[in-house]
């Protein structure tokens, strides 16, 4: 069983704790905090980066390894009761029944040039989304997009398409759930004006995979 070294940051006093899972692109932390708000103990790791396909994804498997270990230390250690989930935007993950269809892309990593080109044409307009146009994969609807083309097979296959910080949610849960705070994040998912998801999901027929 492995194990996660915590490390106090205050006395700890009797009483249930939360602990606060932060995951971001080149940190991952936990956070335990008491029921006054005080911050009693933590830890942290660096998300591994990995190549399949020729694409560059997340090692999910070692942060899930990394966060199961660390949120059992802090059930043992500080009473934890409660787990709350944060994450950087512009990622997803396409689960289907109790696993990844697909690996979590790297956001930065560059889109095929076809791809931006094809995108384009289906895409939402700003006054829909409030998405702006971005880089490489910085508006996370590309990425689905992407992978919708790329490999149709595993994608037709995925059960439900999921903000980053709820594929952590899901990972301790099991229910498949969205946010639309992370949804309305230049996603190009979510029309904000109208609190539904956009054109591009009835479009691409997403819809039966995207939760709310």
């Amino acid at each position: 069983m492995e194990t996660v070294q915590l490390t106090p940051i205050e006395d700890y006093l009797s009483g249930p704790t939360m602990a606060v899972f932060d995951f971001g692109k080149t940190n991952a932390k936990m956070l335990v905090f008491n029921e006054n708000g005080a911050t009693v103990a933590g830890c942290r790791t660096a998300p591994r980066w990995i190549e399949v396909n020729g694409r560059r994804v997340m090692d999910d498997h070692y942060l899930w390894t990394w966060m199961q270990a660390a949120l059992r230390g802090a059930a043992v250690s500080y009473n934890t009761d409660r787990v709350m989930v944060s994450a950087h935007g512009c990622t997803f993950a396409a689960v289907e029944g109790d696993h990844l269809a697909l690996p979590i892309l790297d956001y930065e990593a560059p889109i095929p040039a076809d791809i931006r080109q094809a995108f384009l044409k289906v895409k939402p307009d700003f006054a829909e989304t409030g998405a702006p146009d971005l880089p490489n994969g910085f508006s996370y609807g590309i990425q689905v997009y992407w992978m919708a083309l790329a490999e149709p097979e595993a994608f037709g296959a995925a059960t439900a398409i999921l903000p980053y910080a709820q594929f952590w949610i899901w990972r301790l849960t099991g229910k498949a759930v969205s946010e639309v705070s992370y949804l309305g994040c230049h996603s190009h998912l979510w029309a904000p004006y109208s609190q539904d998801f956009s054109s591009l999901v009835d479009t691409m027929n997403w819809r039966q995979k995207c939760h709310r």
